[in-house]
């Protein structure tokens, strides 16, 4: 199976064509953007919730650094509790204007799902089948990509294990009308050495783009594990409005 990913890969990136510099627009060295959300979620725990998540970014023509963390913050039966946290640290090298290849280091809690820790580590090759950047607020594209993952567990039993996922998946994104977007993103990971241990996850979302500093945005995210963690229900689920500032 690794053979076959390897192999796509370099034959994927031999068709592609190269970066020209001088053509490549620079961008800003530093960029980012916070965000606020409110959530309402149903699955291992029914709750409203207030979120956050916050970017930065360092870029240069070929490479891209970008730090991000978010989670939030509810109640059940009147008692705060952190329900999500999530820092990962993304290293992408452009090898070409459809060609990428990443690294991704995550650091995930959420004992509602049964973790009180994960760690994961892993990379694999982002392609870009289209992209046609309409003006400086709006674009639109088709991007896939292809992975693995290694995941270090520990359970809200005290168990502890690891798993090696093979990952695939897309973004889309299309502008409907003026200022307003449809996205949406799939993701099928599934454990190298057992085929019915997998999990899909979906996110659908409308970006209203309200100026360039200013994002509205529409998001329904599910994520179904078919083999959750013990006595774990398979299926989360959120809607969530989100205020996005962009620096």
């Amino acid at each position: 199976m690794k053979n076959i990913i390897y192999t796509l890969i370099c034959l994927t990136i031999l068709y592609s064509p190269q970066i020209n510099a001088e053509d490549k627009e620079i961008k800003p060295l530093f960029s980012g953007k916070v965000d606020v959300d409110y959530l309402r979620s149903k699955g291992n725990v029914d709750k409203s919730a207030i979120g956050y998540g916050f970017l930065l970014e360092f870029k240069r023509i070929t490479n891209e650094v970008s730090f991000m963390i978010e989670g939030n913050r509810g109640k059940i039966q009147d008692i705060t509790y952190t329900d999500e946290i999530k820092a990962s640290v993304l290293n992408t090298y452009h090898l070409n204007e459809n060609s990428t290849l990443y690294g991704k280091i995550t650091y995930y809690e959420n004992e509602l799902r049964g973790y009180k820790y994960q760690k994961r580590i892993g990379g694999g090759y982002l392609h870009t089948l289209y992209q046609n950047n309409l003006n400086k607020l709006e674009e639109e594209y088709f991007k896939t990509r292809i992975g693995y993952q290694n995941r270090n567990n520990l359970y809200t039993t005290n168990i502890n294990d690891h798993q090696d996922y093979l990952q695939v998946g897309f973004r889309f994104k299309y502008p409907l009308m003026k200022n307003i977007s449809l996205f949406t993103e799939f993701n099928y990971m599934v454990d190298f050495s057992d085929s019915t241990d997998y999990e899909i996850e979906n996110l659908l979302a409308f970006i209203f783009t309200v100026n360039e500093k200013i994002d509205v945005e529409i998001e329904y995210e599910r994520l179904y594990l078919n083999i959750p963690v013990f006595e774990k229900e398979k299926t989360d689920s959120s809607f969530k409005t989100k205020l996005t500032y962009k620096f």
